[in-house]
């Protein structure tokens, strides 16, 4: 009876410790992982904001600056138009005017529109970010309420033990009491075992030495010649001898069992005591993991704060959007001013072209009075002869003054057939622009690729870590089933071990895929760097072919207003001719006309340097959208790279899940 009690209570005790402490050493582990994790996932929120935080403020103060810097050229065109409004202008002028307005409306109501996609985005990913902390913040809830379950089985594990040993100290007592009193029956039937032989004869004086052996060594002397002669002649004492053996064997049982309960009691304090130190660590790695606690939702408080300060940072830009869509209505009625004015000066031109064909009929008219007068003022034949001198002469310099326009004219069109090259080469440099901003596009949508890609590793993570839960929940099983079918202990036991090493392999696989995706979002990071620079460059190459097509136009102008000079020069030297006073005041005409067109040569030259100066700025610009060119094409293998990285860590997952 006491063997089968012993070994009952021996093995639920033992049952108990080999199921309660791995269990709650594997609770430990999953809760410290979960902290950490909740702890990077912190770090990298945190991260996550700043960065936002950073490119939103950026953006918004480059978008502000262009915003600040289209407006003042414009108030100063403007200005410089309202300066000529009173004076001289030309249809070209205003439709070249309307059409750069359009342009630079078409330009800002772009930048609004990305303006307003990057809003979008940026108030996606602020809902990402609160949804992520929602999840944080119920995983924390869930690791502290299994915290608090696994101190609640602990602490009925101390008492279960507690009381096992209570039972079995009490057991001891008993046990004790027990061979105290076998002991004084045996020292009791010794005594009248010895008096009892007094009184026989020899060989009972034999038998009585050989108790007194047995008694020293807790043996029996069995020697079946003497047990049967003693058994024939003494039947008294032999069924003294059989109790006493029967004596001593109880005794032996009893010391063993002594020994026995004593180890398990040995057994038991060291487990008490390695709970109680288990115990203390697990209330210090609580009271840290409270101190964690503490300071992620310090953490999350200051990323609130940093969420309302991006939400009001985006309410200013709301406002400055608004008010730059007052400023583009402002710039709709200023060109449909434009448009009106330029209708005026159209009607005007047209009235100017009457005038032209007028003059040009008077001049006829005037060519055919000068003939009649010739033919019948014969008296005047030698101031004829005189003047017709003096008009070959004027001819002589006329032709030689159309030669000189001829010149003119021909350079005058080979300057526009480079000008319309350089047109054509703006033109190509515009397409070549528009192809560097789809691939720019194309990278970005990439780029939100990769995000998402990102996101799904943090679904598919998310996913692990449910997977080793549930790893978790069947090693408790593994454990129950231990402790139910002691047999097969030791290969549940390494089956536990091996499940084990499987788990912290994958937590470390699990880290390794952090790291990596940590090194990921730097690179996407670097590679929005280098996208916002290229931007940059864009745009400084869209303001220097801007500012170049003004100069061209300018210059277009000049040359005009050139011709016209001439044209007049032309008229007044025709219309000189139909009077005698007219021509003697020629040659002073001429002479002006002469510096006039010393003075357009002049014009010419310097118009001659500003456009060489104006092929080599193309040729800057050309070498520039060769470096773009350069740029895009190492973004494109830099997307290939990362495209071929996000293939691996996603190979690698999938054998993990595997």
């Amino acid at each position: 009876m006491l063997d089968a009690q012993d070994a009952v209570v021996a093995q639920p005790a033992a049952g108990y410790s080999e199921q309660g402490f791995p269990r709650s050493e594997a609770h430990t582990a999953h809760l410290l992982s979960q902290i950490a994790f909740l702890h990077r996932e912190v770090e990298r929120l945190e991260e996550q904001v700043e960065t936002l935080r950073t490119k939103s403020f950026a953006d918004a103060r480059k978008i502000t600056q262009d915003y600040e810097e289209a407006i003042k050229q414009k108030n100063l065109e403007i200005e410089e138009y309202r300066r000529r409004g009173g004076g001289e202008g030309s249809g070209a002028d205003l439709l070249r005017r309307c059409k750069l307005l359009e342009k630079q409306l078409a330009s800002v109501n772009s930048e609004k529109s990305v303006a307003c996609i990057e809003k979008n985005d940026l108030m996606a990913k602020v809902r990402k970010l609160e949804a992520l902390l929602r999840t944080r913040r119920q995983e924390y809830a869930a690791a502290q309420r299994s915290a608090e379950e696994n101190e609640v089985e602990r602490s009925s594990a101390v008492t279960a033990l507690k009381m096992a040993v209570e039972g079995l100290s009490k057991e001891k007592e008993s046990l004790m009491q027990q061979v105290a009193e076998m002991q004084k029956g045996a020292i009791v039937q010794r005594k009248d075992k010895n008096v009892s032989t007094e009184n026989s004869l020899c060989c009972a004086e034999a038998q009585t030495d050989s108790v007194e052996r047995v008694t020293q060594a807790c043996q029996v002397n069995t020697m079946r010649p003497e047990e049967e002669s003693v058994a024939v002649q003494h039947p008294a004492v032999f069924s003294l001898r059989a109790l006493l053996e029967e004596k001593t064997c109880e005794c032996d049982d009893l010391r063993s069992r002594l020994d026995e309960l004593s180890a398990v009691q040995k057994d038991a304090l060291a487990m008490l005591e390695s709970a109680k130190r288990e115990l203390a660590d697990e209330v210090e790695q609580r009271r840290l993991a409270m101190s964690d606690a503490e300071n992620l939702s310090v953490q999350i408080r200051g990323l609130q704060q940093r969420c309302s300060d991006q939400t009001a940072a985006e309410r200013m830009l709301g406002e400055r959007i608004g008010t730059l869509e007052d400023e583009k209505q402002r710039l709709f009625v200023e060109k449909t001013r434009i448009e009106r004015d330029r209708d005026t000066w159209e009607e005007q031109l047209r009235q100017y072209e009457r005038d032209v064909s007028q003059l040009s009929m008077a001049k006829n008219h005037a060519n055919q009075q000068l003939g009649s007068l010739a033919s019948e003022n014969e008296n005047l034949r030698v101031e004829l002869k005189h003047f017709s001198e003096r008009e070959a002469q004027m001819a002589y310099s006329l032709k030689a003054k159309d030669a000189e326009i001829q010149e003119i004219l021909v350079s005058y069109q080979n300057s526009a057939r480079e000008n319309e090259s350089l047109v054509e080469n703006q033109r190509f440099l515009e397409r070549e622009l528009d192809n560097a901003r789809a691939i720019i596009a194309s990278k970005e949508e990439s780029m939100i690729y990769v995000q998402e890609q990102l996101q799904s590793l943090q679904l598919r993570e998310q996913q692990l870590t449910l997977d080793l839960q549930s790893f978790e929940y069947e090693t408790e099983t593994l454990h129950q089933r231990l402790a139910r079918a002691s047999d097969e202990s030791t290969g549940l036991e390494r089956k536990c071990d091996e499940l084990q090493q499987m788990v912290r392999a994958k937590e470390r696989c699990l880290e390794e895929l952090h790291q990596s995706l940590r090194e990921l979002s730097n690179q996407v990071i670097f590679k929005e760097n280098e996208n916002l620079l290229l931007r940059q460059r864009c745009d400084e190459m869209i303001g220097d072919a801007a500012r170049q097509r003004a100069l061209l136009a300018a210059e277009r102008n000049h040359l005009q207003e050139l011709e016209e000079a001439n044209a007049r020069l032309v008229a007044r030297e025709v219309l000189s001719l139909d009077h005698h006073q007219k021509q003697l005041g020629a040659s002073k005409e001429v002479e002006r006309e002469r510096e006039a067109r010393l003075a357009v040569e002049e014009e010419l030259d310097r118009a001659k340097k500003v456009y060489s100066g104006l092929q080599e700025k193309c040729e800057e610009l050309e070498r520039k959208a060769m470096n773009i060119e350069s740029d895009l094409r190492e973004a494109i293998a830099s997307k290939e790279r990362l495209h071929k990285i996000v293939v691996e860590q996603n190979e690698a997952l999938a054998h993990l899940s595997k």
